[in-house]
Order: C-alpha cells, then sequence, then structure tokens
C-alpha cells in the first residue's frame, strides 16, 4: 500500500506474498520513498517522482499518478518506458487490485474505492466504445466491484457490474454472481434498470448459450428477485 500525505510518500508492505521491492530490494513494514526509487508491486515496476521533476519522455503509470497518490498532489508515479510496451491489457488494473486487496482485508473500504474508481472507469469506458478487453480484466474488475459494494455497501458498484457486462455482451462469471448474492443483502440500493437491461439482452440471445451459459442465466434471474425483494 502507497500513501501520500502531501509531502511525503511511503510504501507499507501488508504482509503480501511476493513482497515490496524498492530498488530491487525487498522491504519490511513501512519504507519513505525517496525521488527517483523504483517500487515494484506485483508484476509492474513503477518510477517515484515527487515534486515537479519529472523526466522528458518518461511514460505514465496509466492509473498510478491519480490513485497511487491523492489527485491534488505532485506527486507522480511514472512506469518505466521499457515496461510499458510490454504490459498486458488489464496489468496495471491487477497491480492496484493488489493493493486495494490489502485495503479491503483490513476493512478499509473508501480508500480501496479511491484507489480503484479511475481504474474500474477506465475498463468501462473501453468497454462502451467497443474496445476488445481481456476475459481475465472484466472478471476481474467485476469482482473487485462487489467487493467494494460490500466494503462500502454502495449499490452504484453492484450497478457498474452490470452496466459492464451488458457493454461487453458476455454472461457474468460463476464465482461473480454467487458474490453477487451475498453483497445485494449489505448495500443500500440496487438500480433494476441497469439488472433488467442485462438480462433482457441475454434472454434475448438464450437461444446461442450452452447448458453451462443458461444455468448461469437462471442464477441472474434468481438475482433479480432477490435484488427486487431487498
Amino acid at each position: 500500500m502507497v500513501e501520500f500525505d502531501g509531502s511525503v510518500a511511503v510504501v507499507h508492505d501488508l504482509g503480501s506474498v511476493n513482497g515490496v521491492l524498492v530498488d530491487g530490494k525487498r522491504i519490511k513494514g513501512t519504507h519513505t520513498l525517496r525521488n527517483g526509487e523504483e517500487l515494484r508491486l506485483g508484476g509492474q515496476v513503477i518510477t517515484v517522482y515527487l515534486g515537479a521533476g519529472v523526466p522528458e519522455g518518461s511514460v505514465r503509470f496509466r492509473q498510478g499518478a491519480q490513485t497511487l497518490a491523492a489527485a491534488e498532489t505532485v506527486a507522480l508515479m511514472r512506469q518505466e518506458t521499457e515496461e510499458a510496451t510490454s504490459v498486458r491489457d488489464g496489468e496495471a488494473l491487477e497491480t492496484l487490485l493488489l493493493v486495494a486487496d490489502k485495503m479491503l482485508a483490513v476493512g478499509r473500504g473508501a480508500d480501496a474505492e479511491r484507489i480503484l474508481q479511475v481504474a474500474l472507469q477506465d475498463v468501462q469506458d473501453r468497454a462502451q466504445r467497443g474496445v476488445a478487453i481481456e476475459r481475465g480484466t472484466l472478471e476481474a474488475a467485476a469482482a473487485v466491484a462487489v467487493r467494494l459494494a460490500e466494503a462500502t455497501r454502495k449499490g452504484q458498484w453492484i450497478n457498474y457490474v452490470f452496466t459492464l457486462y451488458r457493454r461487453s455482451e458476455l454472461v457474468l462469471p460463476a464465482r461473480v454472481i454467487d458474490h453477487l448474492y451475498s453483497a445485494v443483502r449489505v448495500v443500500d440500493q440496487v438500480d433494476m434498470i441497469a439488472v433488467r437491461d442485462y438480462l433482457t439482452h441475454l434472454r434475448s440471445r438464450e437461444a446461442e448459450f450452452g447448458p453451462a451459459e443458461r444455468f448461469l442465466v437462471r442464477r441472474l434471474d434468481g438475482f433479480e428477485r432477490l435484488a427486487e425483494w431487498h
């Protein structure tokens, strides 16, 4: 987890399996970041620049500058140019998920939401524009949105899941559907328009589906009834 208070950036290793590396060395506990240090989180290497002295030609880490540090600060997280050329679609999101997952595990739902909302909106915007998105990225985005719904009790994150998959025209994965059943019991309100729009679209295509997908549609029918009751 990375925190920035307006002047000092601090990275915390919250017990991750792979650890957090700064300039190639694994840290223990907390480390105060210095200008120019390289920070490795999961499969991503980013360079920390504090202040206005950002080198020309450096490649911006897509979500990092706005989410790992507060948007109003001048701290920028930059991804190395050579790394940027080989990044798979979704790796930036996966890195943020690693950070946010630690926050969710210790009950810091609001902090996790602040870190993830820009990245999740980016996935949804690309889906709306018809950009091809890896199924794994879509599932990861949906899964973490449901976790955010539970942690923040905001129904908007359940709405996000249905809107995202409506735009992608795919059937929600079983694990996400299962989690939706528990999340809907604790959120404030669900937009049934988004749920019904997605299900109406799936029902119109049901003849194209195999037995497994039809079973998932039936599970979503049950979710619709539960959400209406709630």
